[in-house]
């Protein structure tokens, strides 16, 4: 039985072996071509109707290997035939489907090539009914399907690519041979030839793969000009735009791209801008790195203000800026628009400037300070950090403005505040209580207060203020709090009082604050004498 069944199989390998492989290969690349709802959704239906032959000629070979293990499974000729004219009708089917570029958005519900195999159907029926050609019914079928395949190759007139650069030509004409070939064979008008439907099936296939490979670099050309257009479209938008546009590599922030506006603006070279990176604007290099994480996060960052000062000219710049990232040339790219906001913040900290310091020292004024000194406290609290409050008055003030005049005195004024500049940290708040009294905030501890506190008197009293021809000494008195409450009235409350016994015991000296030193509120305001 094994060697019938082989004797079987050879003998249908040599009859349909080739058209099933062939059928096969050219099924397989026309199937590649496919694009869902374009003009090569064709090539879904040519590569269907090839898996349709391939599969009759599958059966055609393995069918018969049933019949030497069953009987009951033999199949006579006319089953085979009818097997045959099934197939045939429906690959013609399937070939002039082909002919509708759209054909991908029916494929779901098979209604074209349903529509056409039942013509096809009634063709075969009506030259069989006719008598017109004189060959067996699975003959006539045959003769369709041969000209079915010359009608789909035909088709391909209509294909863009082919009337510019004769993609399909090869394919085309193989699939015209085919149907030519299975026509001739119809008719007996040549020999058998297993040698040619294995060339033309060859030839289908190899070209195929050729076109796929030309048109898909028709389309990567294609898609590079169409990119290249639109680059330049959004170059000279950018170059014409009123504001300032600027491109930069998100590995390495270089400038790739700058329009005149921005280069105007950061006084740029547009000659050198590949030497230039953008975050060597940043006054504040974390500012730099925040917009980088945003812009990695979410993709787009708007109205971001940043300082910047551009190295040519040591120019400095509020901007705010709106950025996002794209990918251009393969690396991923930052673009920046940005609007030049200097004016406005100029504004915004001249009126900061004068609603939070004193006009004649520049000190904080008296509404600062209480600011200042509450994020001071929360920040001593948080580290564990003593702290302690000055008062400061200037001794006998109002004979500096009776003997030399109040202009005179508002020297002496500022010349303190500059010493106390001097000889205070810069993380002390210093402020302007008011009149000729100033205010401090150390955080210091109230024992470790009393040295920079005798520092600032020394310095004062060994200071001459010279004002025209007259020179001008003075001295001063300090009260330094006690507590470590957070409430800063309170600390202010007890170096009052401490500088009013500082006053009160002879001026020029520095007095802490001590439970006994409590007296009524009524000696809290401060006499001169």
């Amino acid at each position: 039985m094994l060697e019938q069944v082989l004797q079987i199989l050879i003998a249908g390998f040599n009859s349909n072996g080739i058209p099933m492989i062939g059928s096969f290969l050219a099924a397989t690349t026309f199937g590649i071509f496919y694009t869902k709802n374009t003009q090569y959704g064709r090539f879904l239906a040519i590569s269907q109707a090839f898996w349709v032959m391939s599969s009759r000629y599958f059966l055609l070979i393995f069918a018969p290997l049933l019949g030497p293990l069953n009987q009951a499974f033999i199949l006579p000729e006319e089953t085979l035939n009818s097997i045959s004219i099934a197939f045939n009708t429906i690959a013609a089917g399937l070939f002039l489907t082909s002919l509708f570029p759209s054909f991908s958005r029916f494929s779901k519900s098979l209604l074209l090539p349903i529509l056409f195999s039942l013509i096809v159907f009634g063709i075969n029926s009506g030259l069989l009914y006719l008598d017109l050609v004189h060959v067996p019914s699975h003959e006539i079928s045959a003769l369709t399907l041969g000209g079915s395949l010359i009608i789909a190759a035909l088709g391909f007139h209509t294909i863009q690519a082919v009337t510019q650069k004769m993609i399909f030509f090869i394919p085309r004409l193989g699939l015209i041979a085919i149907g030519a070939y299975v026509i001739l064979r119809v008719f007996n008008l040549i020999a058998p030839a297993p040698a040619i439907p294995t060339i033309l099936y060859g030839i289908i296939s190899v070209s195929v793969l050729i076109a796929q490979l030309r048109f898909t670099q028709s389309i990567l050309s294609s898609t590079e000009q169409a990119l290249e257009k639109e680059k330049k479209k959004k170059t000279l938008f950018w170059d014409i735009a009123p504001f300032p546009i600027l491109l930069t590599r998100l590995m390495d922030d270089s400038v790739l791209y700058m329009n005149p506006a921005g280069c105007q603006l950061l006084d740029a070279n547009k000659d050198n801008l590949t030497s230039i990176h953008f975050s060597n604007y940043f006054v504040k290099p974390e500012k730099r790195a925040e917009l980088i994480e945003k812009t990695k996060a979410s993709g787009v960052v708007e109205n971001f203000e940043v300082e910047l000062v551009c190295p040519a000219s040591d120019k400095h710049l509020w901007i705010t800026l709106s950025s996002r990232v794209f990918e251009l040339n393969g690396e991923l790219v930052l673009y920046i628009n940005f609007t030049n906001i200097t004016d406005q913040k100029q504004t915004e900290q001249a009126l900061f400037i004068q609603a939070s310091t004193d006009a004649l020292t520049g000190l904080n004024n008296r509404r600062q300070f209480f600011n200042l000194t509450g994020m001071a406290l929360e920040v001593a609290q948080r580290q564990q950090k003593a702290f302690s409050v000055l008062m400061l008055d200037i001794d006998h003030f109002k004979a500096i403005n009776d003997t030399y005049g109040h202009d005179a005195g508002d020297v002496v004024l500022q010349q303190l505040a500059e010493i106390l500049k001097k000889n205070l940290r810069k993380s002390d708040i210093i402020a302007r209580w008011g009149g000729e009294e100033f205010v401090m905030f150390l955080l210091s501890a109230p024992e470790k207060a009393p040295i920079p506190a005798n520092k600032i008197r020394k310095a004062v009293e060994e200071t001459v203020v010279s004002v025209g021809n007259k020179q001008i000494q003075f001295t001063v008195s300090l009260g330094i709090s006690l507590s470590q409450t957070h409430d800063i009235a309170t600390l202010q409350k007890e170096a009052d009082i401490a500088l009013y016994h500082a006053k009160e015991n002879g001026r020029n000296q520095v007095v802490s604050f001590s439970p006994e030193l409590a007296t009524p509120p009524n000696v809290l305001e401060t006499t001169e004498s």
